[in-house]
């Protein structure tokens, strides 16, 4: 039987919303104890934030739903394209090249399961 869904997000994080959604494609549908260990073992530089959200987000699951921490399972697992910063870099005889450097919006929702 699933429960009442608790989401939380982080806005503005360095990191293009492609190289976040191949960590959270691995998230989705797993425990949070099983999600912890996965993300604390990534090598990405995007694991960082993602692995602070999904803490904060047990905490804020246990206040709000009342249960414990390993009955907890991932349901939603987002990764929105936040504005862009754009630089230039100078280049021979005067040009520059413009360089995008891409922000996200990381968005995750967990569900409580009691067996």
């Amino acid at each position: 039987m699933l429960l009442q869904e608790v989401q939380c997000t982080v806005k503005y994080v360095d990191s293009s919303p492609y190289k976040a959604r191949r960590i959270l494609k691995q998230l989705k549908n797993r425990s949070y104890a099983e999600a912890l260990i996965i993300l604390s073992l990534m090598p990405y530089k995007a694991s960082y934030p993602i692995l602070n959200l999904l803490r904060s987000l047990g905490t804020k699951a246990e206040r709000q739903l009342i249960t414990k921490r390993k009955s907890l399972v991932i349901s939603t697992a987002l990764a929105n394209q936040a504005p862009t910063l754009k630089r230039m870099r100078p280049r021979a005889q005067g040009r520059g090249y413009a360089i995008k450097k891409r922000r996200c919006h990381i968005c995750l929702g967990v569900k409580s399961t009691i067996n």
